[in-house]
């Protein structure tokens, strides 16, 4: 079980430590890098993941579904132990709620679950990408984003890919290859750009980034139990589903967090303690479903 579950975890944050490492000696544009990857792979990543699969609506929406109960529901936690304990900032909001179902989602449902558990990661990642793109700038910025997400090219790619996927069409072997081998690009690059990441971020208010932490992890494996148990999910569903609820916070959210002008150092905080923490939670969690 032990040699099982590092043939999943040692490579995804093997090469998270490859980029980290590579960024203490070599500056790296990662504005560009993050484009790359976010214009170009992700979109072909997410497109190939879908396109050719068979894929029922219902199972879209139930995993779909799924991931924004969790995401959902560590927003209402969030929101209620703020309250209690008077703690304000709209930034610590998306640090709670958004995990990193892109860097590190992707690359261990594959590993762990191969293409199939990678066709539901791709689900999941697109599902939380569009909410993170349109409540989570509204939270972050005060203001109402509703058409954003729609407008970017990971929707694009998940509506096309979604579309075949439930009409039952096969795009054609030249088109499928090309935009499958881009696709294939998107992982080492997410975890390159996580590492390099986390080589500029610092630990800030230790006690609030635990919390935040927790806020993050204990909401969403919860919500995710609750959720497999109520639709009877099994197999990569279920356990992509579970791994999910104990992502670390994104690391878009420190961009976004930064951007507005709303705590990016207790962000950023929390992405890192959340990663380093991911490293005992998410074994025990494959442990669990494997």
């Amino acid at each position: 079980m032990i040699a099982e579950l590092l043939n999943v975890v040692a490579p995804v944050f093997g090469i998270a430590l490859v980029g980290w490492i590579f960024a203490s000696w070599r500056r790296v544009d990662l504005s560009t890098l993050s484009e790359i990857t976010l214009y170009l792979a992700a979109p072909a990543l997410v497109f190939s993941g879908l396109a050719g699969k068979t894929l029922q609506a219902t199972r879209l929406l139930t995993i779909g579904g799924g991931a924004i109960f969790q995401c959902l529901a560590c927003g209402a936690a969030t929101w209620l132990v703020f309250r209690l304990f008077h703690i304000k900032g709209r930034g610590l909001y998306l640090a709670a709620m958004f995990p990193n179902t892109g860097n590190l989602g992707l690359p261990l449902a594959l590993f762990a679950f191969g293409q199939e558990g990678l066709t539901v990661a791709v689900v999941v990642f697109v599902s939380i990408t569009l909410v993170h793109y349109s409540l989570g700038l509204m939270i972050v910025s005060g203001a109402a984003h509703p058409g954003k997400a729609l407008k970017s090219p990971l929707f694009l790619a998940a509506s096309l890919g979604a579309c075949a996927a439930l009409m039952g069409y096969t795009p054609p072997l030249p088109l499928s290859r090309g935009v499958e081998l881009l696709g294939e690009a998107c992982v080492p690059l997410m975890l390159l750009s996580l590492g390099i990441r986390m080589r500029r971020v610092h630990l800030k208010r230790p006690v609030l980034t635990l919390l935040l932490v927790a806020l993050r992890m204990l909401p969403g494996l919860a919500a995710g139990l609750l959720w497999v148990s109520l639709f009877g999910l099994h197999g990569a569903e279920r356990g992509v589903i579970l791994v999910t609820g104990v992502l670390p916070s994104a690391v878009m959210n420190f961009v976004l967090a930064e951007a507005a002008g709303q705590q990016g150092e207790d962000v950023a905080s929390t992405i890192l303690l959340g990663t380093l923490l991911s490293l005992v939670a998410i074994p025990l969690v494959l442990a669990f479903v494997v």
